[in-house]
């Protein structure tokens, strides 16, 4: 699964992601980003790749309310999207690219959960392949943009600590990823483990398990700071 992230970065994003907008000023880096915050998402509009924000978690159109769901739908196993008409509606026509500097994981050793920072070796910037919908309130009439991470099988680093890892689209899948017209084969070939030598995964401090905990420090190999 991936349930923390981190987009310790905002210089630079808009050029990374070839996006025809920028980043509201509101925006401000994030070193532990978790499950229900609204962060900038990639979507395809007008043909190009546009900046929006959304909140982690996606909730299902057809839901009778919000707080049950994010927490179950904040990742789409990529073996599952075919299975499930939610997922397979969204990835036919929902696609969305989550923009990253790194993301942590949990090893388990025993009954103690040993986190990790991963974080790629080659660019600061990585997108992760995403889904996303809109959710109305029939009560308030509020509308409430959401997403998820897609995962896959870990490649051979990664799986030492987690047995799931997010799907990192190279830059040349990403306006495929993001391309309306390419159909569920096209698509699925994107959804493979990264390569593992472009990774760099450590331990970081268990400090990190703490949302509120918010600082660069948490993202340094364990004992560095």
């Amino acid at each position: 699964m991936c349930g923390r992230y981190t987009l310790s970065q905002i210089d630079g994003i808009q050029k990374a992601f070839n996006t025809d907008n920028t980043l509201p000023s509101s925006v401000r880096p994030n070193h532990n980003t978790a499950i229900t915050q609204i962060m900038p998402v990639v979507v395809g509009k007008n043909g190009q790749p546009h900046f929006e924000l959304m909140k982690w978690g996606i909730i299902p159109v057809w839901a009778a309310a919000k707080p049950q769901f994010a927490f179950s739908t904040f990742n789409a196993r990529s073996d599952k999207l075919l299975e499930s008409p939610m997922w397979k509606k969204l990835v036919t026509s929902k696609r969305c690219i989550v923009p990253a500097t790194g993301f942590y994981e949990w090893k388990k050793d025993g009954t103690k959960k040993q986190p990790y920072y991963i974080h790629l070796k080659d660019r600061t910037f990585f997108g992760m392949a995403g889904l996303y919908d809109s959710w109305t309130d029939k009560t308030t009439g509020e509308v409430i943009a959401t997403y998820s991470i897609i995962t896959t099988e870990p490649n051979k680093a990664m799986r030492q600590v987690h047995d799931r890892m997010p799907v990192i689209l190279d830059q040349d899948e990403e306006a495929h990823w993001l391309n309306p017209d390419l159909g569920i084969e096209d698509l699925l070939p994107l959804l493979d483990p990264y390569h593992e030598k472009g990774l760099e995964l450590y331990e970081v401090d268990a400090a990190v398990g703490k949302v509120s905990n918010q600082y660069i420090e948490l993202t340094y190999p364990l004992n560095s700071k």
